[in-house]
């Protein structure tokens, strides 16, 4: 796709709009329904990121960081697919930083806790580690168990995000 320069771009995890790829397929109702409402009332283009999971391995069932990171070639994995991300988002010219929208608890997307065995710890899922090493990111994080809260959350970064653009053009 072309450069946009009326539009705000936003990477998205892929599972915020493709619940079924999600580990066992949890799905949280109307959750993608009021993503796609609240970004609808913004002039943007939505870059849907692969799920690095669901593309090495198909269904599965749920693991936690650690165990994605035992799996052999899976951490090599993530890091071919932040290079081809990183490749990809290149012909959105003159970006500094890409606002992504990450995915609470998960071992791959999250941007602000994760699952280590049976506990929770602070720290980043696999995939954004890897894309953090090679572009300028603004995480902010979506919660499947709090759909409102991260709704509000979302919606105060495009925002501020759209003031600045706005300024820009």
């Amino acid at each position: 796709m072309d450069h946009m320069p009326n539009k705000l771009i936003i990477l998205l995890s892929h599972c915020l709009l493709n619940q079924t790829t999600r580990a066992e397929e949890t799905i949280t109702a109307l959750a993608t329904e009021k993503l796609l409402q609240l970004f609808s009332s913004y002039p943007i283009h939505l870059e849907q990121l692969s799920c690095p999971e669901f593309l090495f391995m198909g269904k599965r069932k749920k693991r936690t960081k650690d165990e994605w990171e035992k799996i052999p070639g899976f951490k090599k994995f993530c890091g071919e697919l932040a290079d081809q991300i990183k490749e990809g988002v290149k012909r959105f010219d003159g970006k500094e930083a890409f606002p992504l929208v990450t995915i609470a608890r998960s071992p791959c997307c999250s941007s602000g806790e994760v699952h280590i065995g049976k506990r929770i710890f602070a720290g980043k899922g696999l995939l954004v580690e890897e894309l953090e090493k090679r572009m300028k990111l603004e995480l902010v994080e979506f919660d499947f168990r709090r759909v409102a809260e991260s709704i509000e959350r979302l919606k105060f970064l495009l925002e501020k995000k759209w003031v600045v653009f706005k300024e820009k053009l």
